[in-house]
């Protein structure tokens, strides 16, 4: 049967583009294992539950998707006809670098077992509540969570008389509690109490090890200790439980590929980028071209986290300022320079202010100066795309820690 034109027209045009972006099988396989790795580390690192589910599967992959053909991209037009230019042993040391720096970087970070394959294992919690006079607060539990978040106290099983209060957990005094609860806790678990007004006791017995007694009062050095604004402190019991190795390597294994892909990438991209160009004069207007970005970018954080995130240390140095009383714990000249500006506005959000505007004004001169000495244009972009990026974790404090 005879083709017609638009048949033959079609199938030119696809043997055409189909020749142009044909990629040789190894190019495939090494997308797919770059975008499997991807959807690995993102699901393991920020969806794991107590639970496998469907919905943060299928967020994991539709990250991990455009990682794979951004990877087959990426290798076609940068890795491929650099990595043909240079010898062997060049290769060799490339490839090596890039892994030994992506170790680097996983020995660095915390590293996420697969919790859905860690043993279940019992906690259980016997404490007797001491007696109390009327004005006393009943012991309050705060919570108890794991590397996968909070435990739902719906989950628990107590014996014993108690109240919720919407928040917490409260048991009267004069009774014997017990709480169990069963499950998968990974390497790391805590409980959170409020630090009674009395001594009290409590016995944490984890699995099949030997039960401990912690007291909520004393200081005790295996016990977290944490100071409220309102002038009450959480009690915070940690378990370190250890968790087989074998149940880190899917994290590690997907994050040494993906990111020594990333960094065997930009090594490449950079070695083989002429950095500098002729020198140019600018104008002026191309520091703020560079600095309102990141003032508006980072003065958004701080609307999100108004009036700013007061540290112990920011909050010591505030107390300063307002009370004239003055110590070398920290910047003494900080302080000052508190003072002064809590009579423009008494609030913390005009130091953080301050620090958006002086480190913005700072960041744009510095990437200006390296305009006029040649630097191309694309190394400053990048810069400063990496720092509006970076405040955007950082995040301002009210005053420095």
């Amino acid at each position: 049967m005879k083709k017609t034109k638009f048949q033959q027209k079609f199938s030119a045009n696809y043997k055409k583009y189909r020749n142009k972006y044909q990629l040789p099988l190894w190019n495939k396989v090494l997308s797919f294992l770059v975008g499997a790795s991807t959807s690995i580390c993102v699901y393991l690192t920020f969806f794991q539950r107590h639970i496998v589910s469907k919905r943060f599967v299928l967020y994991a992959l539709l990250i991990g998707i455009p990682a794979g053909f951004a990877s087959c991209l990426v290798t076609k037009k940068i890795i491929a006809p650099i990595i043909k230019r240079l010898d062997k042993q060049l290769r060799i040391f490339s490839i090596f670098s890039a892994v030994v720096f992506a170790v680097i970087v996983l020995v660095n970070i915390s590293v996420p077992p697969v919790y859905n394959l860690i043993p279940e294992t019992d906690l259980d919690i016997n404490l007797s509540v001491i007696e109390t006079t009327y004005n006393d607060e009943p012991l309050r539990l705060l919570w108890i969570k794991n590397r996968q978040g909070y435990i739902h106290f719906s989950n628990l099983e107590i014996y014993g008389d108690l109240e919720y209060d919407g928040k917490h957990l409260l048991f009267p005094s004069g009774q014997d509690v017990g709480i169990h609860w069963r499950g998968a806790v990974g390497p790391y678990t805590e409980i959170a109490f409020r630090e009674p007004a009395r001594t009290q006791e409590i016995v944490v017995e984890w699995g099949d090890e030997k039960p401990v007694s912690f007291s909520l009062n004393s200081a005790d050095s295996s016990i977290e200790y944490e100071e409220q604004l309102d002038g009450t402190t959480n009690v915070i019991i940690p378990l370190h439980t250890p968790v087989a190795f074998v149940l880190y390597l899917p994290f590690i294994l997907a994050f040494i590929f993906a990111g020594g892909f990333a960094i065997l990438s930009i090594m490449l991209l950079l070695v083989n980028m002429p950095l500098t160009k002729k020198k140019q004069d600018h104008k002026n207007r191309h520091w703020l071209l560079y600095s309102l970005p990141m003032i508006f970018i980072w003065t958004f954080i701080l609307m999100v986290f108004w009036p700013g995130i007061l540290t112990n240390d920011g909050l010591g140095q505030w107390t300063q300022a307002e009370t004239g009383i003055y110590n070398n714990w920290q910047s003494t000249i900080y302080s000052l320079l508190i003072w002064v500006l809590m009579r423009i506005w008494h609030t913390p959000a005009v130091v953080a202010l301050l620090q958006i505007i002086s480190l913005a004004v700072v960041v744009a001169y510095g990437l200006l100066l390296f305009e006029k000495q040649g630097i191309r244009p694309i190394i400053t972009a990048i810069i400063h795309t990496y720092l509006r990026i970076l405040m955007i974790f950082f995040r301002f404090t009210a005053v420095p820690s």
